[in-house]
C-alpha cells in the first residue's frame, strides 16, 4: 500500500485505501465519470490524492438533508 504522504497513487491503492473496485474506477474512466486521473502512458494510470478526497466528499451524503 502506498505511504499516505504519497500524492500520486496507482488504481490498486485507490481500491485499498478508498474501497472502491478497480472495475469500478475503470468503469468510470470509460464513462468521463469519477475523480480526475492522469494517464502516464497507454496502462500507467495514475490519481493525485487531493482529486479523490475532493470527489469522495462531494458525494457526501447527509442524511435528513434534501440533495
Amino acid at each position: 500500500m502506498a505511504p499516505k504522504t504519497q500524492r500520486l497513487i496507482s488504481p490498486a491503492a485507490v481500491e485499498l485505501e478508498y474501497s472502491v473496485a478497480g472495475q469500478t474506477l475503470a468503469n468510470w474512466r470509460h464513462l468521463g465519470r469519477g475523480p480526475n486521473f492522469i494517464r502516464v502512458s497507454a496502462r500507467k494510470i495514475l490519481y493525485d490524492r487531493a482529486d479523490l478526497e475532493r470527489f469522495f466528499s462531494e458525494r457526501k451524503v447527509v442524511p435528513g438533508k434534501a440533495g
